[in-house]
């Protein structure tokens, strides 16, 4: 078990990597913070936004090479072999949502514009549905290759294979292992 303590701000979203080595916590000063879960080592911090707007989501590709990230009016997608910006784009209103599908190909996005927007992995806009998600959508997930909005707190998350819950607290993050120790006899 161990504790990300954020200091002057709060934690507002929260991923596990693929491989649940990794956790990825936004933050409401516009700032991304990488941890390793068996260690609770951070790893490194990206400034997602200039101007300190909150860290609405972020989430791991499945192949575990891209890093997305929406606060403010915009996406930021990064390479985390590198931690070099792949792209960024720029929305018409606020982001509250972000998914990469199964094959890592594909990028989604929620505005509280109430569209739905895909970008491909290079940061092509490759379709929008209007009147697809609204301002309170928290959460997109796909199924198959449609993104599906949600709506709901985001306060806990479960690693991939279930080792792991990462909790918001009122000063960071609990990050604990669900499966037993054993007990010394």
């Amino acid at each position: 078990m161990f504790a990300v303590t954020l200091e002057d701000c709060r934690c507002e979203s929260l991923a596990f990597s693929p491989d649940a080595t990794l956790l990825a916590v936004g933050g409401s000063n516009g700032l991304v913070g990488l941890w390793r879960v068996d260690t609770g080592r951070p790893l490194r911090h990206f400034v997602h936004d200039l101007l300190g707007h909150p860290v609405r989501a972020v989430a791991f590709a499945p192949d575990g090479t891209l890093l997305a990230a929406v606060g403010g009016d915009h996406l930021k997608v990064r390479d985390l072999r590198t931690g070099r910006l792949i792209f960024k784009r720029q929305h018409p209103a606020v982001l509250t949502a972000v998914a990469i599908d199964e094959t890592s190909t594909c990028i989604a996005t929620a505005c509280t514009d109430g569209t739905l927007r895909l970008w491909s992995r290079r940061g092509e806009l490759t379709s929008q549905e209007p009147n697809a998600c609204t301002a309170e959508t928290t959460r997109l997930t796909f199924a198959g290759d449609r993104p599906v909005a949600t709506a709901g707190p985001a306060d806990a998350v479960t690693s991939g294979d279930g080792r792991w819950t990462a909790v918001v607290t009122g000063t960071g993050v609990q990050v604990r292992s669900t499966v037993p120790r054993p007990r010394a006899s």
